[in-house]
């Protein structure tokens, strides 16, 4: 069972960031793995079929909508998934190759023909 403690998560404490820009994007890394979760609990809910006694109300709808929702947030927050920090590395190796991409002493030197 997944549980949910956000407070063991040391990684997202402000005080361990080194900058506030580095809370906005361990902030935006978190809200993309909440969506990206809730797209997923949203299609795994369609995957089950609907039967039973009564058939599903527009109210239920919104109601198991908006618990995928929160389902999805509280699961982001704890970040027992890993997939903010998947993120946050492929966004790293990317800035870091660009970075160095932009660097001319990492450029080959064109000599010329002798």
């Amino acid at each position: 069972m997944l549980s949910i403690n956000p407070v063991s998560m040391g990684y997202l404490r402000p005080a361990d960031l080194a900058s506030a820009e580095g809370l906005k994007e361990k902030q935006a890394f978190e809200q993309m793995e909440q969506i990206y979760l809730h797209t997923m609990l949203k299609e795994m809910r369609k995957s089950v079929p609907d039967g039973g006694l009564f058939k599903k109300s527009n109210s239920t709808k919104i109601f198991e909508d908006m618990l995928d929702e929160v389902m999805s947030l509280k699961m982001a927050e704890s970040g027992q998934l890993g997939i903010a920090a998947a993120i946050e590395a492929q966004y790293r190796a990317r800035e870091t190759a660009l970075e160095a991409a932009r660097d001319p002493s990492n450029q080959p030197h064109f000599q010329g023909l002798k």
